[in-house]
């Protein structure tokens, strides 16, 4: 199926063609039971460590401007 260039006839046991499946179809048919994507989280600024922690008395972690 993953190598077929369209989609693949269906027959019945007579020979009379049915229909096609795609192999969208057949990946979604497969993938039912799978829980949908959830939406993209929103993106955090990286943290920026501080050079001189800890040999002074700061903050490990550069505050951003």
């Amino acid at each position: 199926m993953t190598r077929a260039p369209c989609a693949l006839p269906v027959i019945d046991e007579a020979g009379i063609y049915l229909g096609v499946v795609s192999r969208t179809t057949l990946m979604r048919f497969l993938d039912r039971d799978t829980p949908p994507v959830l939406p993209a989280q929103p993106e955090v600024a990286p943290l920026h460590l501080n050079p001189q922690f800890p040999h002074q008395a700061v903050d490990p972690v550069v505050k951003a401007a």
